[in-house]
């Protein structure tokens, strides 16, 4: 049985809006200054000045030269007080944090000076909020060389480079996923051989066994970047070739795992082979020299310096400056 609704009479109430937070009337000054200070023609700015974007509020958009967008970064202006000017820093809200540790776009914090109309800004990266969460703080730091005035006008070519430098992070992270990948694939054949066969009576086990030392002693300790970008889950490394003579060299150097009791190593079938060819993988290949057998460890130092070569250039260790990556290539 349904009951009737009991009517209440509302005649003659009195009803409250919802008020404006205290701050709005600062925060909507702080935008206004921070837009006033931006040069147009070389930024566009989509920033609510009133809440409408979760966690931010809003984005800007450095263009180029023909008025084309370079990308976007997120962006949250607050106003500073005398004691945020004094220690250079504003305590942020754990949701802007969250969202810059977790964005795939780079965002920064504006800090508005309102008496003087100036603002200053930082970056507020995934590595920057790790680092408070360690140190239990909110405050980030905004430092005085990236002030925004009238006549600092240095923020436009400081933001391109923010922008440019995390287009090179994601094509490096999704061109290192791609070799990661075809790591895994050779993993998952190399499994399928497992056992392997008998070693050739007259292989030169020490010769094979003095390279892997020596890569293994380099992939542990010194460059051991590599590891965690190709083989996060590898103990060491073992060999596993399918020809081996002073003339003649077929090999894959293949993930020992943590858990794993594997050879250090084996000789496979020569189907392995074909199994990486019809996946569009390949096995290493030496005709008319043997490079492990001529000089393991020199043949070791060089494919790690190949493969650090190869991360560099990717922008992998974040080198700004070239010889510094040259020092820890001829490091090796």
């Amino acid at each position: 049985m349904n009951e009737k609704r009991k009517h209440i009479n509302r005649k003659g109430t009195e009803y409250k809006k919802a008020a404006y937070p205290k701050t709005d009337a600062a925060e909507v000054t702080a935008i206004k200054i921070f837009e006033g200070l931006i040069d147009e023609n070389r930024v566009k700015t989509h920033i609510a000045k009133r809440d409408k974007y979760p966690n931010t509020d809003g984005y800007i958009e450095p263009v180029d030269a023909e008025n084309r967008s370079i990308g976007t970064i997120h962006v949250q202006v607050k106003t500073l007080s005398d004691a945020d000017i004094k220690r250079g820093g504003y305590s942020s809200d754990e949701g802007f944090l969250g969202h810059c540790k977790d964005a795939l776009e780079p965002s920064i914090l504006v800090g508005v000076d309102v008496q003087n109309e100036i603002a200053y800004w930082n970056e507020v990266t995934a590595k920057m909020v790790e680092n408070l969460e360690k140190e239990g703080s909110l405050t980030v730091k905004l430092p005085v060389r990236n002030v925004i005035s009238k006549s600092e006008q240095n923020y436009y070519e400081s933001w391109v480079i923010i922008l440019n430098n995390r287009k090179q992070v994601i094509k490096l992270f999704s061109e290192l996923e791609d070799d990661a990948a075809r790591i895994r694939l050779v993993q998952k054949i190399l499994s399928e051989n497992l056992g392997g066969i008998r070693l050739d009576d007259d292989i030169n086990v020490e010769k094979i066994q003095e390279f892997l030392d020596e890569y293994n002693n380099l992939m542990s300790s010194k460059f051991r970047i590599i590891s965690r970008l190709y083989y996060p889950n590898a103990r060491k490394y073992g060999f596993a070739y399918t020809h081996y003579d002073e003339k003649h060299l077929s090999y894959v150097i293949y993930e020992i795992p943590k858990d794993s009791t594997d050879l250090d190593i084996k000789k496979i079938p020569d189907s392995f082979i074909d199994k990486m060819v019809s996946k569009g993988l390949r096995a290493v290949t030496h005709f008319g020299i043997n490079p492990v057998e001529k000089d393991p460890r020199t043949y070791a130092q060089e494919l790690v310096r190949e493969d650090l070569i190869h991360i560099i250039e990717r922008g992998g260790l974040g080198f700004k400056n070239e010889y510094l990556a040259r020092e820890l290539i001829f490091d090796i």
